[in-house]
């Protein structure tokens, strides 16, 4: 197996390249001096070795150049595709749990080992807003603060306070947004919660190929019970205009329309 380049051996390749440029660059004029004084032919002879031998040494450089580029695009391509699939898993984990209206705790620890796995790939950013996500589960199993009730809001309130009288960001269980945050936290409590919307849209930012912000959206649908208004027919037929047969398969058109 290849061993990867280091850092090391990185940066010693571009000295002795620049050095052996600037070199080539420098004997130029020793030798115009030299063609000078010397036979025309051995003149040309060097002029052209020395010609191949920068010419070599652009192109080692324009070569390494192009194939790290290469080997960049193809690992950002298939860190993209491996993002939308850890995060497809992941949300749609979160997305059923509360199918039931209850979160239980194997279903709150599954998501956290999912969100582990996202960790692997995911940016600064999201890693730290999945973590105050995953936190808040633990701790209140909630997916929005709408859904807490006092006693949680209030040790809340308390969490975030304590949390933010730490000096540095990275040793508060707080996201890196939420620590930037000067709004009282009493007054404030939906702007310090990290909710499914902002895990969503934390999301969308770090794959940076998707525009526009969802955050006040997802919950729309979220947390809109099934039939919460008892509307919805039994049997709710897509067209009423068709019915299923007797072997659930066999479309029978409504008698108006049969010959």
């Amino acid at each position: 197996m290849n061993k990867p380049r280091t850092p090391e051996i990185s940066t010693v390749f571009w000295i002795i390249a620049i050095v052996f440029i600037l070199s080539g660059f420098s004997t130029v004029e020793r030798v115009l001096k030299f063609g000078e004084e010397t036979n025309p032919f051995v003149y040309e002879l060097f002029a052209a070795i020395l010609g191949s031998v920068i010419t070599v040494g652009a192109m080692t450089i324009m070569v390494r150049v192009q194939s790290a580029k290469e080997k960049e695009r193809e690992f950002s391509a298939r860190l993209f595709t491996k993002k939308i699939a850890v995060y497809g898993d992941l949300l749609d984990t979160i997305f059923t749990i509360d199918d039931d209206n209850i979160i239980t705790r194997l279903e709150t620890l599954n998501i956290e080992k999912k969100v582990g796995n996202a960790c692997l790939v995911a940016g600064e950013e999201l890693v730290s807003t999945m973590s105050q996500f995953v936190y808040q589960l633990k701790v209140y199993g909630v997916l929005y603060v709408r859904s807490m009730g006092p006693d949680q809001i209030a040790h809340f309130v308390k969490f975030v306070e304590h949390e933010r009288a730490k000096l540095d960001p990275h040793d508060s269980s707080l996201s890196l947004e939420k620590t930037l945050l000067s709004l009282d936290v009493r007054d404030n409590v939906d702007a310090y919660f990290v909710s499914l919307d902002e895990v969503v849209q934390q999301i969308r930012t770090d794959l940076n190929v998707v525009h526009g912000d969802v955050r006040q959206e997802v919950e729309h649908f979220v947390c809109t019970p099934y039939n919460v208004y008892d509307m919805i027919k039994r049997p709710n037929y897509v067209d009423e205009g068709i019915e299923t047969g007797k072997n659930g398969s066999v479309p029978i058109l409504d008698q108006d329309f049969v010959g």
